[in-house]
């Protein structure tokens, strides 16, 4: 016989499994944009044959200290170099920034999504600027690329968009929710 606490229990069985469905996805997309960007960062010029060659020749005579020669530590110079001096072209200067930018974006709304402890803007916006110094950090050790202090700026600045893209939504959805928790039963 089925009575009420047995369709109860039913439903927030469901609802159990919905949420634990939702954040085993939301993992798997955390995973895969952790792939993506690493991809994009650190192994952006060749395929596996390239890197395996790269290792197994040129990293042995690379010298951190030359990448740390060729690092750009003045804010807002390699921006000021895309848009003031034209020495790159545009469609690089615009790949750049707004990869830089937009990249970290799903970085901001990933991360208090999956750790309800760092829903905080200062938290997130953190962990985003510490992913990026890493990043930044691998390229100059291992010379798989440079490091740029905008790149920093423009991932924190992703980051932090990302944040309050989520925060927008978070807010969004609470409001639904509510409302629809309020409409009359018809």
């Amino acid at each position: 016989m089925i009575n009420g606490n047995t369709v109860t229990v039913f439903f927030v069985s469901i609802a159990v499994m919905n949420r634990r469905l939702y954040i085993f996805m939301a993992w798997m997309i955390f995973a895969l944009y952790g792939a993506l960007l690493t991809k994009n960062i650190l192994f952006k010029h060749g395929n596996y044959r390239y890197y395996k060659s790269y290792f197994n020749s040129d990293y042995k005579n690379y010298d951190a200290k030359n990448g740390w020669k060729k690092a750009n530590t003045k804010p807002f110079h390699t921006i000021n170099m895309y848009y003031r001096n034209g020495r790159i072209n545009s469609e690089n200067a615009k790949y750049n920034l707004l990869g830089n930018l937009i990249g970290f974006v799903p970085f901001g709304i990933l991360f208090p999504l999956l750790f309800r402890r760092m829903r905080h803007l200062l938290l997130t916006t953190l962990a985003g600027f510490g992913l990026s110094l890493l990043y930044e950090y691998i390229q100059v050790k291992t010379g798989l690329g440079y490091f740029d202090v905008d790149d920093l700026l423009l991932n924190t600045a992703g980051a932090l968009a990302g944040y309050i893209l989520f925060w927008l939504l978070m807010k969004a959805w609470k409001f639904t929710r509510k409302e629809y928790k309020d409409m009359p039963a018809q």
